[in-house]
């Protein structure tokens, strides 16, 4: 009986290597990135880093009164006025300063009251030097918080996730500093050496 025509194996060409420049482009692009990323969580860390410090340092010797607005004093050749007013210190307050009526500088704005930039009642932390008291910052009822062990605790949890951020973001910028323009080169090569007529693929 004939025999049928013998069929013909055909041969696919080798696949070829992927190439090495999408991670060059995922370098350019990456890179950049992971720069500004870590200026940005940098300063955000050393501010958060700061904040604990203040924390610290009002720790114990703060307290946070709630101020009546008095009257305003002209502070340039301007209509720019400084707000004050009138607060009564607690009694925990140190010496003399115990229960006593202080007048505490408050917001400069450009205007004359009675108006909304001098409001009637503002929030003042205060600290004491001596028989001194001293303004911290100062803001709207309700605005500025008291320095207390809580508040403390809260500052240093949100420092070290701050922290935490800024420590990945180093690990990425090494990350992508050396594993894609390794690959990128990797690739590269057997892509160059498999369109080379007898160079053996690694």
């Amino acid at each position: 009986m004939p025999q049928g025509p013998t069929a013909q194996r055909i041969q696919r060409p080798p696949r070829r290597p992927a190439p090495g420049w999408p991670f060059w482009l995922a370098f350019g692009v990456l890179l950049p990135l992971a720069l500004i990323g870590l200026v940005i969580w940098t300063s955000i860390a050393s501010a958060g880093a700061h904040v604990v410090d203040d924390q610290h340092r009002l720790l114990g010797r703060s307290a946070l009164v709630t101020g009546t607005f008095l009257e305003a004093e002209n502070v340039s050749a301007l209509p720019e006025m400084n707000g004050f007013y009138t607060a009564v210190l607690p009694d925990d307050a140190p010496g003399a300063l115990a229960g006593s009526v202080q007048r505490l500088g408050g917001p400069m704005n450009i205007g004359f009251p009675p108006s909304k930039e001098f409001p009637q009642s503002q929030d003042f932390l205060v600290t004491y030097d001596g028989d001194q008291v001293v303004v911290e910052r100062f803001g709207n009822p309700g605005r500025v918080g008291a320095v207390t062990e809580s508040s403390v605790r809260s500052a240093e949890s949100t420092a070290a996730v701050y922290t935490g951020f800024l420590i990945f973001g180093w690990i990425w910028l090494v990350l992508v500093v050396t594993v894609l323009p390794t690959l990128a080169i990797t690739f590269s090569v057997r892509r160059h050496r498999a369109r080379t007529p007898g160079t053996r693929l690694s």
